[in-house]
């Protein structure tokens, strides 16, 4: 008796934007707590070379945010990639899919060199819808993508920042050392720090735009990508 045929549907893509829906929820609601003051108190930590000198860490709320921004971007990514292994695996069910991804490319002549191993098992409509969709055609949201995608891909950290951070600090405790002359100096061990985020967190580097609008347009855009694709898999 023949087994039944595998039913191949693209909900491993749909999966993966709802889980970058479920991390930019979280994100917002963490810059929306950023928006109110916070007060945290710090203590000196004197150096050994030059103990006159303080030194206070501060751990600032933007660096909490940069790995919440990769478990936004990456699974945008990883939903095209899916959606193309389930567009050949729907043809060819045996098809190997190790080198199968969704291209993202700057001009046609790469697209069309990358077609025949990234989009192996694809039929003609499908490869021209996804071209289509390319850079070069006027679709800089999927550029915006791949290198928000790449540079945390490649160990170097998606960066977020704001432009309008509001310190203010309040001395809560001295400690006397002593200058190089000899001299004694009182300096502040602890100090009480209120820091608040009003302005719009935007992303550093190149992309400089409004980290969740940004975000919220390419969740926007892959679904719509997976919805246009669907009907192939009515077929």
């Amino acid at each position: 008796m023949a087994g039944k045929r595998q039913v191949v549907s693209m909900d491993d893509s749909y999966r993966r934007v709802n889980q970058s829906k479920k991390r930019l929820a979280e994100f917002i609601a963490r810059v929306q707590d950023m928006r109110s003051p916070e007060t945290r108190v710090i203590t000196v930590q004197q150096q050994g070379a030059q103990p006159f000198k303080p030194h206070y860490f501060i751990n600032d709320p933007l660096w909490a945010l940069e790995p919440l921004v990769s478990e936004i971007v990456q699974p945008l990514l990883i939903a095209l990639n899916y959606m193309v292994c389930s567009l050949a695996k729907r043809r060819h069910p045996n098809i190997d899919d190790s080198s199968l991804q969704f291209p993202v490319c700057d001009r046609e002549n790469e697209f069309k060199r990358r077609v025949s191993s990234e989009l192996k098992g694809l039929g003609k409509k499908e490869v021209a819808l996804i071209e289509n969709l390319q850079p070069y055609n006027g679709n800089d949201w999927l550029r915006t993508l791949r290198d928000l995608a790449y540079p945390d891909k490649h160990r170097r950290p998606i960066r977020v920042w704001s432009n309008d951070i509001k310190v203010d600090f309040r001395t809560l405790s001295e400690i006397e050392t002593k200058t190089p002359t000899g001299e004694t100096i009182k300096m502040p061990h602890e100090m009480e720090m209120q820091v608040q985020y009003p302005a719009p967190i935007v992303f550093g580097d190149n992309v400089r735009s409004p980290v969740i609008e940004t975000l919220q347009l390419l969740q926007l855009k892959v679904s719509d990508v997976l919805n246009a694709c669907k009907p192939f898999f009515d077929v």
